[in-house]
């Protein structure tokens, strides 16, 4: 990044910011911004007329219980949890109302705060802390000797999600011995997405990471080339 003309700075984030946003701040932002699923997802549900289309997340659970559970491939425990969960959960809470009215707006101003103390325009980090985990599935597994947990803080989990207004993009930065990738991410100010779209493409260019899946291979008669080194 610096040959191709960025100004790097080094930026440490203080153990209050790191807390709100990276550990059990985002934790409990993410649980009280699905207090929304069961509402959304009905209002969705809604606009298929066929009739073998459940309507409720109730009636969604029941089928996934009754008959995806015992399929080969069932659904995801977190997928379960989500569904269960939004049927105790409503956006009439108080504490929902608390999450839309305070801890967003504080959320966008401390995340504001960074760009301005430091004179920058874009956040750069990994996606996350490690090469993409090995997939480990019912119907696909494949194993990499080479991958290395990590107990540290997702820098993902920086991008919050789009209500909040800070747009951001992900691009490979380079793979592991599996194949499998290691992304950056270009974290930017609301309302910036052509300056971190070109940040990224800028990046993408010159680092040529970028290469086709061996899973999802061209369709007949297309033809996608790769640059790479």
């Amino acid at each position: 990044m610096k040959e191709l003309g960025a100004t790097m700075v080094d930026i440490r984030l203080d153990a209050a910011f790191l807390e709100a946003h990276l550990k059990s701040g985002i934790r409990k932002m993410r649980a009280l911004s699905d207090y929304r699923f069961r509402q959304d997802w009905e209002q969705y549900l809604a606009t298929f007329r066929s009739p073998k289309v459940p309507k409720t997340v109730a009636e969604f659970v029941k089928v996934y219980e009754a008959e995806i559970a015992p399929s080969p491939l069932p659904v995801e425990d977190s997928v379960m949890s989500l569904l269960k969960t939004s049927l105790k959960t409503s956006t009439d809470a108080p504490e929902y109302k608390d999450f839309i009215e305070n801890m967003m707006p504080r959320a966008t101003a401390e995340k504001l705060a960074v760009f301005e103390n430091h004179g920058v325009d874009a956040l750069v980090f990994p996606y996350v802390p490690t090469f993409a985990q090995p997939i480990k599935n019912p119907v696909y597994t494949i194993d990499d000797p080479a991958f290395v947990k990590s107990d540290a803080p997702v820098p993902a989990t920086m991008s919050g999600y789009s209500s909040v207004g800070f747009p951001s993009i992900v691009v490979p930065m380079g793979f592991g011995s599996q194949g499998l990738p290691m992304t950056i991410t270009f974290f930017g100010k609301p309302y910036d997405e052509k300056k971190i779209i070109g940040f990224a493409y800028a990046y993408e260019q010159a680092s040529r990471m970028r290469k086709p899946s061996a899973l999802v291979p061209p369709l007949a008669d297309e033809t996608i080339n790769y640059a790479t080194k």
